[in-house]
């Protein structure tokens, strides 16, 4: 078997690091893999196992520039993705596994167009919304229905992928839906939310698949952090942590719930401190209040395992969420979770290990957080739930599917 998977990014970020792992599981299998992206943060342990789509950083920005004017992300880079179609033809892949194909890298027109005069599977998983909408990769926190029936009229231009002049949603949508039905391709969604949102849109005449994305064990789990409390001297507070690589005090972006954690900080005594974890730099912690801890952000998963065993309690205020990744490695490290009715969040959590509240609910949120004080989660039954999602057991089903397909007519 020989896969070929196409992303925005190998190495880095959630789905940098899901194609590599699906990678490793597919080499441990004997089998060939492949992984073609835009941006390359790989190991040296995967040399010769990368095609970089585009080569120089400026074939991405011209891409980034044309859709900020024209509201047509995705529909150019087209010398890289004839480049793309001409790897593919030569080395002669049996399935071809897709990712975000969105990013600034990719031609889908011309993708999609010779993909299906090809005799190769297709597999595509979602990890948004953008493949169902003309414009945006989340819909959620604005509460826009437009991508069930037909985009137009964008509320979502201005945010990415951005174009500051042009409105062509209606453009995008009706060219994405005739596009994505010119071949055949399982969809996989790391949620049954997505999974639902897909069965509304028009992929709906496609087989979905589940498959959540996997965390791994061996890197999450219960650290020694005695050492960590005292450097930041909050050994005798209630510690309350929050983890996104979006954090921004001078944006301030809601979409992961800056605001919400901002107003909470007001409802606490002093015997609380608030952790965020995942600032850009300084300057983006800056007005941060007092009570609240600002980290920046960290690609060393051993670090970020140590900030979730510090934690007495994650919270994960999040207005937009296909899966929530962060819950999963939160209760690997024995922490328990709070999260928001948002998307896929509330999947990965059960009575056992967390709590979910109505989105914005912040004196929900405060009194949940004196729940957990006061009535301590076992650290056990977090671990165990973070179980269901060992990347090995996840990404082994990818594996499985892989081999369906390419016996049966699928």
């Amino acid at each position: 078997m020989k896969v070929l998977q196409i992303n925005t990014i190998v190495g880095a970020g959630s789905t940098g690091r899901i194609v590599e792992d699906i990678l490793e599981m597919v080499i441990k299998h004997g089998d060939d893999g492949r992984i073609a992206c835009a941006i390359d943060n790989s190991s040296e342990k995967l040399s010769g196992k990368i095609y970089k789509i585009g080569g120089r950083k400026n074939v991405r920005l011209s891409h980034a520039i044309a859709s900020r004017i024209t509201d047509r992300s995705g529909f150019y880079s087209r010398q890289a993705t004839k480049k793309l179609i001409k790897y593919i033809e030569h080395e002669g892949f049996d399935l071809i596994h897709m990712h975000n194909l969105h990013g600034y890298y990719l031609d889908i027109s011309l993708l999609f167009e010779k993909l299906a005069k090809m005799s190769v599977k297709v597999v595509w998983t979602f990890h948004d919304c953008w493949p169902m909408t003309g414009h945006c990769t989340y819909f959620d926190y604005i509460g826009c229905e437009k991508w069930k029936y037909q985009c137009g009229k964008c509320p979502q231009r201005k945010k990415y992928p951005k174009s500051i002049i042009v409105d062509n949603s209606r453009k995008n949508y009706v060219d994405k839906k005739q596009l994505f039905h010119l071949l055949s391709y399982i969809i996989v969604t790391p949620s049954a939310w997505l999974e639902d949102i897909c069965r509304e849109s028009f992929v709906s005449d496609r087989f979905v698949k589940k498959i959540p994305n996997g965390i791994d064990l061996r890197s999450f789990y219960p650290r020694d952090v005695s050492g960590l409390r005292h450097r930041y001297k909050i050994e005798n507070k209630f510690v309350i942590l929050a983890v996104s690589a979006g954090w921004n005090m001078r944006e301030r972006n809601d979409r992961k719930g800056l605001a919400d954690i901002l107003e909470l900080r007001k409802k606490l005594d002093n015997t609380y401190v608030i952790i965020m974890v995942g600032f850009k730099d300084e300057a983006s912690m800056r007005g941060l209040p007092e009570g609240i801890i600002g980290v920046k952000k960290t690609r060393s998963l051993d670090e970020l395992a140590e900030w979730y065993s510090v934690g007495d309690v994650f919270i994960n205020p999040t207005k937009e969420e296909v899966l929530g990744m962060v819950n999963i490695e939160a209760l690997a490290c024995g922490t328990p979770v709070i999260t928001y009715n948002t998307g896929g969040s509330p999947e990965t959590v059960d009575d056992s290990c967390g709590i979910v509240l109505e989105k914005g609910n912040i004196d929900a949120l405060r009194q949940a957080i004196i729940a957990c004080r006061k009535e301590n989660f076992e650290k056990e039954d977090c671990i165990n739930r973070a179980k269901l999602f060992d990347k090995e057991k996840c990404y082994e089903e990818y594996y499985e599917l892989y081999c369906q397909m390419l016996k049966t007519d699928i």
